[in-house]
């Protein structure tokens, strides 16, 4: 009787001491497995907000190339339409005064003036149509390259975004106090960069409204120089001819 009982004591404590022993390793590895859990949500949230980053940053370069090209044809509309009144005009001039010369002059002198005046418009119209040729090439190049960066920009953005639901559904069974914290950061990070997308964005306009008024002035005052030599000229010849 002493013997078993004295056996049934050391069992027990056998017995206690393995269970103390299996709740500390479950323990031990519990805290383990929960320190690598943590780790690696965190380099998740870290990829996910330079993601994010990056695909936001992507878009406003792409906006902007948009709003540059946008601005450049405008202009080019606009000088265009100021060169052909002002083509107008200079050839109405021309017409007129190439009449009066007709009338006061010689007959053979009016006819070589004349041909000289058509050889010098062809040579003229020319060149312009020529430039303008060159231009409409070089501004078609340009469109279709920053529409094709637009289209790739949209195409990684779809795909981020895909890949960010897919990943939200894996973690449905995160804790959601993460999650309302992460959507916070996420929110006010996603704040911050689109205020400072459309500050850019305001100096960018800004500074290409500036440029552009300053080119159109220069290039109407240069084309208004060019004109006014150009019938200085005429009306010097005809004054030596007379």
């Amino acid at each position: 009787g002493y013997l078993a009982r004295k056996e049934f004591r050391h069992t027990k404590a056998a017995v206690k001491l393995q269970a103390f022993a299996r709740g500390y390793l479950t323990r031990k590895w519990y805290t383990e497995t929960r320190a690598a859990v943590v780790k690696c949500q965190a380099r998740v949230r870290g990829y996910q907000a330079r993601k994010l980053y990056l695909q936001t940053k992507s878009a406003a370069v792409a906006l902007q190339s948009f709003t540059r090209m946008y601005l450049a044809r405008k202009r080019y509309d606009r000088i265009r339409s100021a060169a052909i009144s002002i083509q107008a005009y200079t050839r109405g001039c021309l017409a007129r005064k190439e009449y009066l010369r007709i009338r006061s002059a010689v007959k053979l002198q009016a006819f070589a003036r004349a041909y000289l005046a058509r050889k010098q418009y062809a040579k003229t119209r020319t060149s312009v149509v020529t430039i303008q040729a060159f231009t409409r090439g070089h501004l078609a190049r340009k469109a279709y390259q920053r529409t094709r960066s637009a289209a790739v920009a949209l195409q990684a953005f779809t795909r981020g975004y895909l890949a960010r639901k897919q990943f939200t559904r894996s973690l449905a069974a995160a804790v959601r106090i993460q999650a309302f914290a992460r959507g916070y950061l996420e929110r006010k990070q996603y704040s911050r960069v689109k205020s400072s997308v459309v500050k850019l964005q305001a100096l960018t306009r800004a500074h290409l409204t500036r440029k552009r008024y300053t080119e159109v002035r220069l290039a109407s005052i240069t084309l208004q120089t060019h004109v006014r030599g150009y019938l200085a000229r005429k009306r010097y010849g005809q004054i030596k001819h007379a």
